[in-house]
């Protein structure tokens, strides 16, 4: 029964084809043809759409990836990959939240590198977060944080991680780095995870002194690293009595 019904969207594909592919159709008419395809989804039918992904008109990419993405057409991963560069940043949200859902490792490195074009928008962060939440959570050994080659990617690798509570894949040193990182939601977010390994603090008093001479002489944003690390750790020895002494010198 599959096999007819297949055979029987496949029969419309090539009414539907060109369509989908004339730039000098109506975007409504093109945008009917490529739903119309996404409902008959056989993989005739898909390519058509994925076809689309290198379209000059954005609106029509933006639907090709909806509908790659709600079928988790595999086929389209490269091409969707090369997308997380586009022009367009409406067009780089729904490429990122296909790979998401299509779910292939080898995705994780240029998603995660995206990243670092990311700039002020918030919504394309959130999507690419996601994406690599959804990798990651597909494939637990994934180890995001190792992929990381830049402060704005390893943030992004520690919210991954927090989220999906991995946080025992994360490498101490390199997160107590963070925290000195001139990049200061990189220090904020190393310090939230942080916080929550109390098992570190046996050995990361050193890195705790340097933090607060640091915050002594200059640097009064680590005040926030410092109190996010100090109220997850302030029962924690040793470093409980290392705290005790801060709150004691700053209150003399």
């Amino acid at each position: 029964a599959e096999e007819l019904t297949d055979a029987a969207g496949d029969a419309s594909v090539p009414h539907l084809a060109p369509i989908l592919a004339n730039p000098k159709r109506p975007t409504d008419d093109r945008l009917a043809a490529q739903w119309a395809l996404s409902r008959i989804g056989t993989p005739r039918a898909m390519q058509c759409i994925v076809e689309q992904l290198s379209c000059d008109q954005p609106q029509i990419v933006q639907a090709a990836c909806h509908a790659v993405s709600l079928h988790r057409y595999a086929e389209a991963r490269e091409i969707l990959e090369s997308l997380l560069s586009h022009d367009d940043p409406h067009v780089r949200r729904v490429a990122t939240e296909a790979l998401g859902r299509i779910g292939d490792p080898r995705s994780a490195q240029p998603v995660l590198a995206s990243m670092d074009q990311v700039d002020h928008d918030r919504h394309l962060q959130h999507s690419l977060v996601h994406a690599l939440i959804e990798l990651s959570r597909q494939h637990p050994s994934l180890g995001i944080a190792g992929l990381a080659e830049s402060d704005a990617q390893f943030r992004a690798a520690l919210m991954v991680h927090d989220q999906l509570g991995q946080l025992d894949q994360l490498d101490r040193r390199r997160v107590l780095s963070a925290l000195e990182s001139d990049d200061q939601a990189l220090r904020l977010t190393a310090a939230k995870i942080v916080s929550k390994q109390k098992g570190w603090a046996a050995d990361s008093v050193e890195w705790l002194n340097r933090l607060w001479q640091q915050l002594e002489k200059r640097d009064s944003a680590g005040s926030d690293v410092l109190a996010q690390i100090a109220a997850g750790w302030k029962d924690v020895p040793p470093a409980d009595r290392q705290i005790t002494q801060w709150v004691d010198g700053a209150s003399d």
